[in-house]
């Protein structure tokens, strides 16, 4: 890996931290449920319901408020994890006039 592409993975990786310190100050302001955050040295950043004393119907307005936050749909998909159903919304969000693509996911175990 060179030294620019070096440099430039660490500074997205940076501004997707600050734009994940805002968004989390943004989920306590909202009463909402805290998120894993996941910031890899590329977009997007990631965010992950998750709390296995959920119910399907928390999982769900966890995201859902999350992707209002951002400014994004959920859309359902099927997975052939474990029997689960796939929820991701995906947004923007910024830090200081920086804008990073964010990523939001949840699973719900099937009945």
């Amino acid at each position: 890996m060179d030294a620019t592409t070096r440099a430039d993975r660490y500074a997205s990786q940076a501004r997707m931290l600050a734009v994940a310190a805002t968004l989390a100050e943004r989920g306590y302001r909202a009463g909402l449920r805290p998120l894993n955050w996941r910031v890899d040295p590329a977009p997007p950043l990631i965010g992950r319901v998750s709390g296995y004393d959920l119910t399907a119907e928390e999982v769900r307005a966890t995201l859902a408020g999350w992707a209002e936050l951002v400014g994004a749909t959920v859309t359902t998909t099927p997975t052939v994890r474990d029997g689960a159903v796939r929820l991701r919304a995906e947004g923007t969000a910024a830090h200081q006039g920086v804008t990073v693509p964010v990523a939001l996911i949840a699973y719900i175990p099937e009945d």
